[in-house]
């Protein structure tokens, strides 16, 4: 959406939505930090369901310690010509190096 010449009401409604997507991004970055744990101590794996090979990156960067489900239909969808078998095997590996420290 855009609003042109917004209000000042709306001006400062924008900053402050600004300014709390700031603060819930910080968070978020810290708790993608810590070592996952049940509140019994039990360690989980999260893993990222990816549909693009650029989300990879963005889930190795959000805590995300591999791929759970990588829907490879969307590699085709939507694509201007048909991929072949080894372009689509080559993002597939792409998106695999953003997660090659994890198990």
């Amino acid at each position: 959406m855009i609003v042109v010449n917004p209000s000042e009401e709306d001006t400062k409604r924008y900053r402050e939505r600004a300014q709390e997507e700031e603060v819930a991004d910080a968070e978020m970055a810290r708790l993608a930090s810590l070592e996952a744990l049940t509140t019994d101590g039990v360690r989980i794996t999260i893993r990222a369901n990816v549909d693009l090979p650029e989300e990879a990156e963005f889930a190795s960067t959000t805590g995300a310690e591999g791929v759970g489900l990588m829907r490879t239909e969307f590699l085709v969808v939507g694509a201007r010509r048909c991929r072949t078998r080894t372009s689509s095997t080559w993002r597939i590996v792409a998106s695999s190096r953003h997660l090659t420290a994890s198990p």
